[in-house]
């Protein structure tokens, strides 16, 4: 118990019990840092749709790829294509009629910033891409070509 002088001057104090103080803030913060873990565990969850238009603009904003490039990309119809659904712990993606589904993990959320894990076929190996939320779309990156592809949350 600690005495405490709540109107100095004047003889009024209030004793409380600062440990049991204490102890309902470390509660009520494990019960709130919980919530927020199971929140941000799912925060992927639900059908995303890459767009064509703003990747495109992440390319010429981004790097030094020629506008000849740039215009065969486009040729190409490359992006626009790909759709990924998010469980909690799972992703399928949906491109050029090839189904991919993989188990992930959230192992880091930092701001906007989200990385994941999940185990690479073609590697062999654990990978861990970083994505960039940014509203209902996020960002990941092609290390390859120095850009980063656009998908948007898809509306029911």
């Amino acid at each position: 118990m600690v005495d405490i002088n709540i109107l100095e001057g004047w003889k009024v104090s209030k004793k409380i019990n600062i440990s049991g103080y204490i102890l309902l803030l470390i509660i009520f913060f494990e019960i709130l840092g919980t919530k927020l873990k199971a929140e941000e565990k799912c925060i992927m969850k639900g059908k995303w749709r890459s767009n064509e238009k703003a990747t495109i603009e992440e390319i010429k904003r981004n790097t030094s790829i020629s506008e000849e490039r740039i215009k065969f990309i486009i040729s190409k119809r490359i992006f626009g294509q790909l759709s990924v659904e998010f469980t909690c712990n799972e992703f399928t993606s949906h491109y050029e009629g090839n189904i991919n589904r993989k188990k992930y993990k959230i192992i880091k959320k930092e701001g906007n910033f989200i990385t994941i894990e999940y185990f690479d076929d073609t590697l062999g190996e654990n990978t861990v891409d970083i994505i960039e939320l940014d509203g209902d779309c996020y960002y990941v990156p092609i290390e390859t070509y120095g850009f980063r592809e656009v998908l948007c949350r898809v509306k029911d």
